[in-house]
């Protein structure tokens, strides 16, 4: 961005997006509108969308927080914090975790073709409408046990990424 807008503030972006994501970032070039931008998401003006596609049914998923009875759309919310560890990784801690809450809606079970392999495997495309932005807060409900146990395709912090997958 400062290479095409030389003029522009030192750190443009008003958000971030994990790195592995794909997704339409916002920058400003000035300062007020950043700041301006800056309150519109601190204040959650901003709504956020994600589609994401999950590596399977979700009515056959077997997490704590899977939709039961043909459920295809509903409300999560997981306490997760990071893993000194296993740093990026973040893992599920009711006690001492921050609350991550989303809304989810199955959008379609469909069939997923690897665009390298040509392999086929069904799928489950999501829409996420997360109410908080805690760090890889939707690769965590979909993967996590406690939430739907399917992780994203192409994720590989918490699933599996197989060749020619990304999220």
């Amino acid at each position: 961005i400062r290479t095409i807008f030389p003029d522009c503030i030192e750190q443009p972006s008003v958000h971030r997006l994990d790195m592995e994501t794909s997704g339409l970032m916002v920058y400003a070039l000035k300062e007020e509108p950043h700041r301006n931008l800056n309150k519109q998401f601190e204040n959650k003006i901003v709504k956020k969308e994600y589609t994401a596609l999950l590596d399977g049914v979700l009515a056959k998923a077997d997490g704590n927080l899977a939709p039961k009875n043909n459920q295809k759309e509903g409300h999560i919310e997981l306490k997760f914090r990071l893993d000194p560890d296993n740093r990026p990784h973040q893992v599920y801690d009711e006690e001492f975790g921050k609350l991550g809450i989303t809304d989810w809606k199955l959008l379609n079970v469909e069939t997923y073709t690897n665009p390298l392999t040509g392999i086929k495997k069904p799928a489950t495309r999501m829409l996420y409408i997360p109410l908080t932005g805690r760090t890889h807060q939707l690769r965590l409900i979909s993967a996590d046990q406690h939430g739907f146990h399917l992780p994203i395709i192409g994720d590989t912090l918490y699933g599996t990424c197989n060749p020619g997958e990304r999220l």
